[in-house]
């Protein structure tokens, strides 16, 4: 590695392009400066976000998140009211805003685009402080180039507002204000990030450290100490006091309880297809940094380690995905450019990074799918045929919201709703459904309709491939009498690939069933 990159400083005093020459010197500044530059890759970002949020695959857990927002709306307290697998702060933040804007797909995925086009600001502000304009410049634009990571983070699930927070938490340390301030701002974007995922707890932590060691005074090192952790109870503390059992099972043993059951090294190679050039640029930063260790003093190394610790914590769960790693994307991006340019030699060479952004960050195309499209028809569908007051069964949540219904109580986790390994009278204290939940709501036409999806033109089992908490398959004697109870009670009335919506057998008539495109197979279609 040094024999490397002494021959990248021959290159560059040969050539005359380097920090030295008055040519280099002016791309440079200009570069840095240009306020027509941040103008483009605002314009960049917005017309991504514009294509990919009515395209993006749906996820499955959108539908939770939106319906937690608007249950918290109406007045309901997570964990205690309903299930939530999160910590509480973005059901609040998504729903406030969403109050104003409606609550559905694709307005959930705008307010979650908004907040990763702030955490872009925040990125190029907390750059400009621990290095310069010209590595933050960088760092903001090869994010804006991933696509991957606009995708996870504009899915309505909390990587975008997670993302945000942590980045705030991250600028408080380094922002050039008074400590006292700078504390606030840091105990303040900590308690909501927090809010949003637990997981980012040990980036969080580490950050923590960095700014009591930063305090100028004992004085102000105690309150460093104290106003964090304040915020953080006055976040979280209410929450568990309303209901301690479901606010421990839903935060922690259903995580926990997947360790041993799921996964393996898989989220090393998601983490790579989220964000190839993020990894990249971390890869070579860390050479730098092993090289360059004795010469480097300057604020990055600590986000460095916080952000790795970070990351590090996420790929060493069973249960995790790379996909979990979204909110570090934008702050591994910014750490690896500020340490890789902060040696002198390497600049002139960022200019490659800004010729070439597919080259190193567009990876993975996002995923495109017929769901989106489907969703605006299936929805109408539903609405036009259930009374206003009529509550869905469906292990797709967003669907329901789309047309302006609510699930039935237990269902608002959707997919991740059913146990057939508690008893029956946890699974109610716990706001889970059992299969003879299911089977009473069919039987007794509890539910307006039931929307399903399908895969391969046959339903994926109630779309319950799995039983809450441990992920195992759920008991497959107990589906089948909920299966043949629906097959009995609701029949096939509108089919839109890879949605299905049964109605009840004496709603309407049987020979109104509606298809778009192939008709799916009727036994099938009636599990």
């Amino acid at each position: 590695m040094q024999t490397w990159l002494i021959r990248v400083d021959g290159f560059r005093r040969r050539t005359g392009v380097g920090t030295d020459g008055a040519l280099w010197r002016q791309v440079q500044n200009r570069l840095g400066n240009s306020r027509l530059a941040l103008l483009l890759i605002g314009i960049i970002y917005i017309a991504i976000v514009t294509w990919l949020v009515p395209r993006g695959t749906l996820d499955a857990d959108e539908g939770f998140y939106c319906a937690a927002a608007r249950r918290v709306m109406q007045g309901s307290l997570p964990y205690r009211d309903f299930g939530y697998t999160q910590t509480p702060a973005l059901a609040y933040l998504n729903g406030l805003v969403m109050e104003v804007t409606g609550f559905g797909f694709v307005r959930q995925r705008a307010v979650n685009a908004g907040w990763a086009l702030a955490t872009l600001l925040v990125i190029y502000r907390l750059g400009c402080v621990v290095g310069d304009r010209y590595p933050a410049l960088i760092a903001v634009w090869v994010t804006t180039w991933s696509l991957p990571w606009i995708y996870n983070a504009m899915l309505g699930k909390a990587y975008g507002a997670t993302g945000l927070f942590l980045s705030l938490a991250a600028l408080a340390i380094y922002e050039q204000w008074k400590y006292r301030s700078r504390t606030w701002l840091f105990a303040i974007a900590a308690a909501i990030a927090i809010g949003c995922r637990l997981t980012i707890a040990p980036m969080l932590g580490v950050l923590w450290l960095i700014l009591i060691w930063r305090g100028p005074t004992i004085r102000d090192r105690v309150w460093a100490i104290v106003l964090p952790l304040v915020m953080g109870l006055v976040t979280l503390l209410p929450f568990f006091l309303a209901d301690p059992e479901n606010f421990l099972f839903w935060t922690l043993e259903f995580h926990l309880s997947q360790t041993l059951t799921r996964r393996g090294d898989g989220p090393v190679g998601e983490l790579i297809r989220l964000a190839p050039g993020a990894v990249i640029l971390f890869v070579v930063s860390t050479m730098t940094i092993l090289v360059r260790f004795r010469q480097m003093r300057f604020p990055a190394l600590g986000l460095y380690l916080a952000v790795f610790i970070g990351i590090a914590v996420h790929l060493s769960l069973r249960y995790s995905y790379g996909e979990y790693s979204t909110p570090y994307v934008p702050l591994l991006i910014l750490v690896s450019s500020v340490i890789l340019f902060h040696w002198q030699v390497l600049r002139p060479f960022g200019i490659l990074l800004l010729l070439a952004p597919a080259m190193h960050l567009v990876g993975v195309p996002p995923k495109i799918s017929p769901w989106p499209d489907a969703l605006p028809a299936t929805a109408e569908f539903v609405q036009q045929n259930t009374p206003e007051d009529g509550r869905i069964l469906t292990p797709i949540p967003i669907v329901a919201y789309e047309a302006h219904r609510d699930v039935l109580s237990g269902l608002e986790m959707g997919k991740f709703a059913l146990t057939t390994e508690l008893s029956a009278k946890r699974a109610h204290r716990l706001h889970l459904v059992t299969p003879e939940t299911l089977t009473d709501f069919v039987v007794q036409k509890h539910a307006a309709a039931v929307v399903m999806h399908v895969v391969n033109r046959r339903p994926t089992r109630w779309n319950f491939s799995w039983s809450v908490p441990s992920f195992r398959q759920p008991d497959a004697t107990r589906m089948q009498r909920f299966n043949d109870a629906l097959r009995k009670h609701y029949r096939v009335a509108f089919v839109r690939e890879p949605f299905v919506v049964m109605l009840p057998v004496d709603v309407g008539s049987a020979d109104a069933e509606q298809s778009e495109g192939k008709p799916l197979n009727r036994d099938s279609a009636h599990l």
